[in-house]
């Protein structure tokens, strides 16, 4: 499989990644509204959508993933981390995850995607996953069901469902970011991951 990565990844889009021998690939041509920079949690109100702000091109020309900075103009992280907080404080596993998330999501990287493989990396020590980063940098077309897995305008993965903190208010949100799962399921997350469906098998 090949992947770009994206911020605090969708829980579909891990199960990509621990069920297929995946690459990352670099030099995608960044698109906005997919899940390079944002991902969606379950908060106090229903689902709610966290985005990394990042630097823009002043021209029209492409531009690469490898290439696309975060901006630093504006705290993103602290209101983002108050946010996962009010959240999953009252989550079952919030408290055994804590410090090691917060030591690598305050992080200050100038690349998007080396924050987000950072993210990555911390994720799968969660899950208990050995898994090695792997990095291309030449320029290859995804699948469509690569592409899906990013596609945040047009997602319709779904999961089976699992115990969520304000699912008495709101009901079960599928496909949300894989925070939503280990604070909710700690060392039982593997487990429902290997559970899923391939998502590149199975459309």
């Amino acid at each position: 499989m090949r992947i770009v990565p994206t911020y605090m990844p969708s829980i579909s889009y891990m199960v990509g990644l621990i069920k297929n021998q995946t690459c990352f690939n670099l030099v995608q041509n960044y698109q906005k509204q997919t899940y390079r920079n944002r991902c969606y949690i379950y908060g106090p109100n229903g689902k709610q959508m966290l985005t990394v702000p990042v630097l823009h091109s002043k021209n029209k020309k492409k531009i690469r993933d490898n290439e696309i900075q975060i901006s630093w103009s504006e705290n993103w992280q602290k209101r983002h981390w108050k946010s996962i907080e009010s959240a999953y404080r009252s989550s079952p596993f919030f408290e055994f995850y804590e410090d090691e998330l917060y030591a690598v999501f305050f992080k200050r990287e100038e690349k998007l995607i080396e924050y987000n493989l950072s993210l990555i990396q911390c994720i799968c020590n969660f899950l208990d996953f050995p898994f090695e980063i792997k990095s291309e940098f030449e320029f290859l077309e995804l699948s469509p069901n690569e592409l899906l897995l990013i596609d945040a305008k047009s997602d319709n993965q779904r999961n089976t469902i699992y115990c969520q903190v304000f699912d008495n208010k709101h009901g079960f949100h599928p496909n949300l970011s894989i925070l939503d799962l280990i604070f909710n399921m700690g060392p039982q997350s593997l487990t429902y991951l290997q559970s899923q469906s391939n998502p590149i098998l199975s459309k």
